[in-house]
């Protein structure tokens, strides 16, 4: 249906990749709503600045995130298409790797040429794309000459960054975010690359990107406990953890205590060696029972149980340990948690009712 709906509409936007479509196409309806547009807009997730997945606007913009899994986006024909980045991930559908890529060239190629593919440059496996495509390019990057590139990326004490961001050798202008960790970078660069495209002004997307409030279970405080900050995440992927721990690491804390729940049994077993050295910045780690969504697995597929994963993480490490059930883990976090501990729950399943219950307990100060 989105497929039929997106010619209707003088500019389609399509933002895909493995990690950070929510961020990005939430970053990028908040750039559009300040510059006076009227948007249409489908998020995977709950953007503060809209407070919903969705907006109902004119026909001018179609702006949405677009999933891989299934090879559902290869309905869509965006006038703009973005590439975030390709990772290995949901194997209970792709084969491999190979296949994965193959997918993300025929939804690249279905822009027409007289549209744009904006693409991370730095990305090992976007980059294997651009050959494929006869339409516009725009790159973006931080390591590889791109035409958006940020440099002079500094963090502060809360770990927001500052960069200024170059087009093509020339400064286009010094921008703030206020979240942390250098993959939100990335996911800027590419609203940037699509708002310029869209020919907004520079200082209204450094205005934007300044007063982004975020979206839910991206790095989001839920609060405080005996003076450790609560912080949810919807991170389900080795990349994606790996990630958020940096990103957690550079606040200053005591320890960054993190809770995970393994998100389906398929990628629990397909990605274990990925999995078992993804939490290294992390002081401590529990992990829980696989959430698995009603009737997306069947019963072959439950081969596999958290404790394997922990065995296979410790293997790595001796700060890993098994709390199956949520509301134990929530009595675990109650006993320890110490002023200035990051305690981080990881996970796309409903592993966030730990954080609210934590802060929701009758000890909260």
């Amino acid at each position: 249906m989105i497929g039929v709906l997106m010619p209707e509409y003088n500019t389609s936007i399509a933002i895909a990749g493995a990690h950070g479509k929510t961020t990005s196409t939430s970053m990028l309806s908040t750039i559009l709503n300040d510059s006076d547009h009227n948007p249409t807009i489908l998020i995977g997730g709950i953007a503060s600045t809209i407070g919903s997945n969705v907006q109902i606007g004119d026909t001018s913009i179609f702006l949405l995130e677009a999933c891989e899994y299934k090879e559902n986006f290869l309905e869509f024909k965006p006038n703009i298409g973005i590439i975030l980045n390709i990772d290995e991930d949901h194997l209970d559908y792709f084969e491999d790797l190979d296949h994965i890529i193959r997918a993300f060239t025929k939804f690249a190629k279905n822009i027409p040429s007289n549209g744009t593919l904006i693409i991370n440059n730095d990305d090992y496996n976007a980059k294997k794309i651009i050959s494929h495509v006869d339409c516009e390019v725009i790159t973006f990057g931080i390591n590889s000459n791109s035409t958006f590139q940020a440099k002079h990326i500094v963090f502060d004490d809360n770990g927001h960054s500052q960069f200024e961001v170059f087009y093509k050798e020339d400064l286009l202008g010094a921008f703030q975010l206020k979240f942390p960790g250098k993959h939100n970078i990335y996911n800027v660069l590419s609203t940037i690359a699509a708002s310029y495209k869209l020919n907004i002004k520079t200082n209204k997307i450094i205005e934007s990107v300044k007063s982004y409030a975020g979206v839910r279970r991206r790095f989001e405080i839920l609060g405080t406990y005996n003076g450790a900050t609560i912080i949810d995440d919807y991170a389900h992927h080795p990349t994606e953890i790996k990630s958020v721990l940096a990103a957690a690491k550079k606040i200053p804390n005591n320890k960054v205590v993190c809770i995970f729940q393994p998100h389906t049994y398929s990628r629990t077993r397909n990605l274990m060696l990925q999995f078992s050295t993804a939490f290294n910045d992390a002081d401590s780690i529990i992990i829980t029972d696989i959430y698995s969504p009603p009737g997306r697995e069947d019963e072959s597929d439950k081969t596999i149980h958290s404790t394997d994963l922990v065995a296979e993480i410790a293997s790595e490490t001796n700060k890993v340990k098994y709390i199956g059930d949520l509301d134990t883990a929530v009595d675990f976090i109650l006993a320890t948690a110490q002023p200035n501990d990051i305690i981080l729950t990881l996970g796309a399943g409903n592993i966030r009712s730990v954080g609210e219950k934590i802060i929701n307990s009758k000890q909260l100060i």
